[in-house]
């Protein structure tokens, strides 16, 4: 996965060996971050502030600060895999779907949950509205919710 930070200079990219690594598109300064123990890095995201990046893997969702890479928390979401995760444009909430079915929504703070929405099949991928009042979420069941 590959997401751009909200000033459009960094960029956030998974990859399959479990490595997150954060890069300043503007510079080509590349910081290779913690590696996954569950495996391959699903997806990842980067807080519109820059101060946070979270990452996907197995059921697990980690969040790690973004100059040092030391792990603020490390939460198991999913019964299943997680394939996709979104924080929305405020900070506040975080979406994870994957291998489970389900799309949640948590709050940052306190990982409590929020709406839960159930597709047909895995769900691949997910994506706030630009002003986080919409959530999408689509995968293998055809569906788009």
């Amino acid at each position: 996965a590959v997401r751009f930070a909200a000033d459009g200079r960094a960029v956030v990219v998974s990859s399959q060996d479990g490595a997150v690594v954060k890069w300043d598109w503007i510079t080509g300064r590349v910081e290779e971050g913690d590696r996954a123990t569950e495996g391959m890095l699903e997806a990842a995201d980067l807080s519109a502030d820059g101060q946070r990046i979270l990452g996907a893997h197995g059921p697990w969702v980690t969040t790690w600060r973004s100059n040092t890479w030391e792990i603020l928390s490390r939460r198991a979401l999913h019964t299943g895999r997680t394939m996709a995760l979104a924080l929305s444009p405020d900070g506040t909430r975080v979406a994870t779907a994957g291998t489970d079915r389900i799309v949640k929504v948590h709050f940052v703070r306190d990982a409590r949950p929020g709406p839960l929405t159930a597709h047909r099949g895995d769900v691949w991928s997910i994506a706030f509205s630009p002003d986080g009042t919409h959530l999408v979420s689509g995968g293998n069941d055809g569906q788009v919710r």
